[in-house]
């Protein structure tokens, strides 16, 4: 068994509270990037310790025995119907809405942007 700390900035916080997420906390995301660690060598049986700062002073969150692991995208998907901020895994395809945007010579953003656009003409 193991022991991390996760650190997450008081903006992050503030983000929970706003959302009105009061906990208790079920979830610990890992990254690549700064904002949000890696948490690659955590292991079921493990704890994680998120921890905050608060005017100085160093706060321990809560402490969570790992259970499992899963990708992101699934927890999003299975616990909240959507895959928000999760990166969309290898070989999984998103039905995001009905409609399909197509223009040659265009990537799929320079499209999509496009056509947010021409919608929101149709509007007025």
């Amino acid at each position: 068994m193991a022991y991390y700390t996760v650190y997450w900035p008081q903006d992050r916080v503030e983000e929970l509270k706003k959302a009105g997420d009061t906990g208790p906390i079920k979830v610990i995301y890992g990254s690549i990037h700064s904002r949000m660690p890696t948490i690659v060598s955590v292991k079921t049986g493990d704890v994680v310790f998120p921890v905050t700062l608060v005017k100085k002073k160093l706060y321990v969150m809560a402490r969570l025995p790992v259970t499992h692991r899963e990708r992101a995208f699934d927890y999003c998907m299975r616990e909240l119907g959507r895959q928000y901020g999760a990166l969309i895994p290898d070989g999984v395809a998103v039905k995001e809405s009905d409609t399909f945007y197509y223009m040659p010579g265009k990537s799929f953003k320079e499209a999509l942007i496009k056509a947010g656009k021409s919608q929101a003409n149709k509007r007025r």
